[in-house]
């Protein structure tokens, strides 16, 4: 289950979104939260510092993944994930949202990221959804 920020509420908007989820799935504060959060990076890029600390929420509330989208600058805050989870020692799983094969193949590449949305260019309702790795949580 993914929960999409849209991009346009504060971060202790977000919390208590992650809290309601958090209640509704039963999961304690300590446990890893089965859902993972969506962003659009262009908002984030706004104002990185606000952006940092949305996502940065999201991870200190133990998301298991996150899904990035429609930015300039995507590495940045795959990156941003990566540093966290070297720091927490955790392993968020990374979803990107791609709209053609040179991102793919930067994002497989280059960015190393764990699960490719492909969404052409003609329809939002034509997505594509590439797992790098088998993945299972227990």
């Amino acid at each position: 289950m993914f929960m999409s920020l849209k991009g346009y509420i504060t971060v202790d908007q977000i919390q208590e979104e992650i809290n309601v989820a958090r209640r509704t799935l039963g999961v304690n504060p300590q446990s890893p939260l089965p859902i993972g959060v969506g962003f659009l990076c262009w908002r984030l890029e706004i104002d990185a510092a606000q952006g940092e600390r949305e996502i940065k929420t999201a991870l200190d509330n133990h998301v298991v993944a996150v899904w990035l989208s429609f930015g300039r600058n995507l590495s940045k805050w795959i990156q941003f994930v990566r540093d966290h989870d070297k720091v927490t020692g955790t392993q968020t799983i990374i979803f990107v949202q791609v709209s053609s094969v040179d991102d793919a193949l930067v994002a497989i590449h280059d960015w190393k990221v764990d699960v490719i949305v492909a969404q052409g260019f003609i329809s939002s309702f034509q997505i594509l959804i590439l797992a790098s790795y088998p993945y299972s949580r227990d």
